[in-house]
């Protein structure tokens, strides 16, 4: 048992890190988990340990992470972006919109986010809102090829 010593966060931090690069998810959970029961006030270890969760295929545990990053700390752009993408892969979409939106908000520069929001407007049958949406993609990246090709569809549309 890891006794709670916040000097050790950055050590461990990095050793799950490295394990993740490396798809090596039961270690990496291992090391977010004592980084957690460390220091339980530190938005980015439930970030991350989410991400994990999501690839071990446990999305309702990635939830619960996403949500609580988010209490600690509501600026969280990446933590709004996850957790968009976790509700879209369980079928809730009540937040979806919601969550890619305050990504937005947080960070008007998050591409994935803007793309992502767009993606889930069209699906929805919002077509002007996800062409404003892929509009502000090609305004982030001008050379953005998704973006490009949904917008060339668009009767009547220009191009800056």
């Amino acid at each position: 048992m890891l006794t709670k010593r916040p000097r050790e966060i950055p050590a461990l931090q990095g050793r799950a890190e490295a394990f993740s690069c490396c798809q090596r998810w039961s270690q990496s959970l291992e090391d977010y988990n004592k980084a957690v029961e460390t220091v339980p006030t530190f938005p980015s270890h439930y970030y991350l340990r989410a991400q994990v969760f999501r690839q071990l295929d446990q999305l309702g545990k990635a939830l619960v992470d996403c949500n609580r990053a988010l209490e600690l700390n509501p600026n969280y752009a990446e933590a709004y972006y996850l957790r968009a993408q976790l509700r879209e892969s369980t079928g809730d979409k009540a937040g979806v919109l919601s969550d890619y939106t305050n990504a937005l908000r947080v960070n008007p520069q998050m591409i994935d986010a803007a793309c992502c929001r767009a993606r889930f407007r069209e699906k929805q049958g919002k077509r002007t809102a996800a062409v404003l949406d892929y509009e502000r993609v090609l305004e982030l990246d001008p050379n953005h090829t998704e973006a490009r090709a949904k917008l060339s569809q668009v009767p009547d549309h220009t191009f800056p």
